[in-house]
């Protein structure tokens, strides 16, 4: 006959223990598998407020970073127009003027009278002189970043020179647009961390109605 139990009067289940037992085992691997989904979510949701922090430190002052770039490629853009003018009018259009009037004179040969011939020659002898004149007193082109050089292979290195740091401000500033789409990264970023921390509260609370469970 099994013993009776004082406070209720019924018999003892000698089975009672281990079954308590076993749901006492249930409910703390229960417990610890909510633990390892609340570890988790925490991870992820730190993850994302690292990567908030990422955005900001490389794209907040982008917008004044990217003013600046391209302030300085209107510059070098405007430099180097100045430089292209500079050559055309200091070695093409004076050499365009005596090509021009040379080609006159070949074209019309013999049919052109002398007086004609005459003012020809002297319209090449005055372009002549005004190529020499602007040799002697180049034309003023605003250069930024030091003086220009003596001869026109060396402007036209310069000129290179230029369009090859344009470039490079180009490619520097591409970095910097992603300052327009920040405001939508961090919305999407603040949206994930909202969701996380909604599951991270039914886990906890799942881990409180856990815990209360005894049998």
């Amino acid at each position: 006959m099994e013993p009776l139990n004082t406070i209720t009067g019924r018999a003892i289940d000698r089975k009672e223990p281990i079954k308590e037992f076993k749901n006492l085992e249930i409910r703390d691997d229960v417990i610890d598998k909510l633990g390892e989904k609340e570890s988790d979510i925490l991870d992820k949701i730190q993850d994302l407020y690292a990567t908030q922090d990422m955005l900001e430190r490389k794209f907040g002052d982008g917008c004044y970073k990217l003013n600046r770039l391209q302030r300085r490629i209107e510059w070098k853009l405007e430099e180097v127009e100045g430089l292209k003018q500079y050559l055309y009018e200091l070695y093409e259009k004076p050499k365009i003027q005596i090509v021009k009037l040379h080609k006159a004179i070949h074209h019309h040969g013999s049919t052109m009278d002398l007086v004609k011939e005459r003012q020809l020659f002297k319209q090449i002898k005055k372009a002549r002189g005004e190529a020499i004149q602007v040799m002697m007193s180049p034309p003023k082109v605003r250069i930024r970043w030091g003086e220009i050089p003596d001869t026109k292979e060396d402007v036209k290195e310069l000129i290179e020179v230029r369009l090859n740091e344009i470039e490079e401000l180009r490619i520097k500033r591409m970095k910097y647009w992603e300052h327009g789409r920040l405001d939508f990264k961090k919305a999407a970023i603040e949206k994930k961390i909202a969701i996380l921390k909604s599951k991270l509260e039914n886990i906890r609370q799942m881990k409180v109605e856990a815990s209360k469970t005894t049998t």
